[in-house]
This record gives C-alpha cells, sequence and structure tokens, in this order.
C-alpha cells in the first residue's frame, strides 16, 4: 500500500468520486427532509431545478 498519489493511479478519480456520492447522498437527504437539513429562509433563493439537475449529473 505503498502507492503514490501520482497523476494515474487512481487517487485523483477515486477521491473525486468518493466526494461526489457523498454530496449526492447529502443532496437527496435535503430532498427527503427539507424541513430539518435546509434554512427556510434560504430555500427561497435557490432554484430547485438546478439543485435537481445537478444531482442527476452527479
Amino acid at each position: 500500500m505503498d502507492e503514490g498519489k501520482e497523476f494515474g493511479k487512481g487517487w485523483i478519480s477515486g477521491t473525486a468520486s468518493v466526494s461526489l456520492a457523498v454530496l449526492g447522498l447529502l443532496a437527496v437527504f435535503c430532498f427527503h427532509f427539507p424541513s430539518y437539513l435546509t434554512i427556510p429562509d434560504v430555500r427561497a433563493y435557490y432554484p430547485v431545478s438546478w439543485i435537481r439537475l445537478t444531482l442527476h449529473l452527479v
């Protein structure tokens, strides 16, 4: 397990995929439980359609 973090070893893509997966999971939780995980005053300012599109792309 002494592999380096050089380009081409898969470390960058692995880290990016885990990060995007965690962000996607948190976004799904925010959609399912908005009263617990979002701020009501801020909900009026972000476009839900863009967030859904981004979630589908992630």
